[in-house]
């Protein structure tokens, strides 16, 4: 169960907070901070809020240009559509997109939704079923879960065909990553957890399901918004108002005397200076880190060390009669095992959500690249639709010509939670312990999905004010210090 962080009033009469990157973790940190009554600015260097969220129609259809939806169970994440008043705005998972499919033997299958299901379905070989069953008689491992992949883990415990046919196409083609690197604790640690404490996983959910204890996800409600998920990025923008600058590139950061210093350009290659107390840098990993290196080489180091897999997304409209498959789920996932695929997966957006095609049309948003095939990214787009084409003849029996077909890439889509990521994330607490009002939240740290970043960026809100609360009783009651010219809402400098 996640917990809310309170909110503290505190006496903030001057007190300003800086966020540089204007994608959801830092929209979101934003927000509850002006929730909080703290006054904060946001410079994001792109025209628009969002990062690579970003929503648009296109001949009748909704292109996403990144997330498609939220998976949400957690309370901070309504609080905030709440707060933005989204609620109304809010389009539910369709009845249609409960089903999920996997390939196997190259055509699509449906995906059991329980380990009884598992046992009956031909997803998995009757070696493969006989494997899982042993589940509860695999010795517990020794708990160094930094240091375990998930494919390991789901080998020692599941067997290799359920790593193969189940897990690994779920990192690939949801998470962009590389089972075999990626760290298991931090790309699932429930997983993790529940063998230490059950020391067996069918046995712990089994226990918490006649506890009544609720896991992750259960529960969970799919949703996005009307008008695409850019709504909620675009919310906290009109919310900030001015103080949303978009189109402002920051070129420094330093500390001078009590505040930080920031220095950012304009479109017309205008400087502009900024005072803080805290600031929050929210933007990738490798953009943080030349910010950051200047004032720590370590911090540096350790935020150059994360990687992040490009991705294609090609979205492909087609008349409903063009497809043979009826198109009754979410979507479908290629394992890499299945030979000849480029996809990675295709996921149904018309059938996800309404709304998503003209009357007549469904839509479906095809995955390529990743940490599987990053030569795609390097594709024409016209040899990306010719491709997707293909796979999509075998999965869902395309018979036309798409009505409409958009190529969006992602140089950097996801990072890679690889071996030793929670030591990463150790090394960047002592960093920044040395750097006191300044904070670091994204992707990279947490949690890949939207919801994640919402989250983590409620928690840096709660640290900034934990810390403003704590420079305000040292202080004591003073007078408000007075920001140098062209700092915080004043012109650009030599103007």
């Amino acid at each position: 169960m996640t917990i809310m962080h309170p909110v503290h009033t505190i006496p903030h009469t001057q007190k300003r907070v800086l966020v540089i990157g204007g994608g959801i973790s830092g929209l979101a940190a934003a927000h509850y901070l002006q929730q909080r009554g703290i006054k904060v600015r946001v410079l994001e260097k792109n025209h628009r809020p969002g990062g690579l969220i970003q929503s648009e129609r296109v001949a009748g259809f909704l292109l996403e240009h990144a997330a498609t939806c939220l998976f949400n169970f957690l309370p901070e994440v309504d609080l905030f559509c709440q707060n933005l008043g989204l609620n109304g705005e809010q389009l539910f998972r369709q009845e249609a997109a409960r089903r999920r499919y996997l390939i196997r033997d190259g055509r699509p299958v449906p995906v059991p939704m329980s380990v009884g299901g598992f046992v009956q379905s031909n997803l998995i070989s009757l070696p493969g079923k006989l494997r899982l069953l042993l589940e509860p008689f695999i010795p517990r491992g020794p708990g160094d879960g930094d240091q375990e992949t998930v494919a390991q883990f789901v080998t020692r415990r599941l067997g290799r065909e359920m790593y193969e046919r189940a897990i690994e196409p779920y990192v690939s083609g949801t998470l962009a990553g590389d089972g075999e690197r990626a760290c298991l604790r931090s790309t699932f640690s429930q997983l993790a957890a529940l063998e230490q404490e059950h020391g067996s996983l069918l046995k712990g959910m089994i226990w918490r399901k006649l506890a009544g204890i609720r896991t992750s996800g259960c529960g969970a409600r799919v949703f996005s918004f009307r008008q695409g998920m850019a709504a909620m990025a675009q919310a906290v923008a009109r919310q900030l108002g001015a103080d949303f600058m978009p189109g402002h590139t920051v070129t420094s950061l330093m500390r001078q005397g009590p505040v930080w210093q920031v220095t950012s350009v304009d479109d017309q290659h205008r400087g502009l200076t900024h005072a803080a107390d805290a600031v929050l840098v929210a933007t990738p990993a490798q953009d943080a880190a030349g910010l950051l290196e200047s004032l720590s080489q370590p911090l540096g180091r350790l935020l150059r060390g994360i990687t992040y897999a490009p991705m294609v997304i090609v979205h492909l409209g087609f008349a409903r009669q063009d497809l043979v498959h009826p198109l009754d789920g979410i979507g479908c996932l290629v394992p890499r095992c299945e030979a000849g695929w480029e996809l990675l997966g295709s996921l149904w957006s018309s059938t996800l959500f309404a709304d998503r095609a003209p009357a007549g049309q469904v839509l479906l948003m095809n995955y390529l690249g990743g940490s599987r095939h990053p030569e795609a990214g390097e594709w024409t787009d016209q040899a990306l639709i010719e491709r997707s084409m293909a796979d999509l003849r075998r999965m869902v029996g395309v018979r036309g010509t798409p009505s409409l077909a958009r190529v969006i890439r992602h140089a950097r889509a996801l990072p890679g939670y690889q071996l030793g990521h929670p030591l990463f994330l150790r090394g960047l607490d002592e960093q920044l312990a040395l750097l006191p009002g300044i904070f670091l939240a994204g992707n990279y740290l947490r949690g890949v999905s939207v919801r994640a970043c919402i989250s983590q960026g409620e928690q840096a809100a709660a640290q900034i004010t934990h810390l403003l609360s704590v420079q305000e009783t040292v202080a004591g009651v003073r007078e408000p210090s007075r920001p140098p010219v062209g700092v915080w809402g004043q012109g650009p400098r030599g103007r």
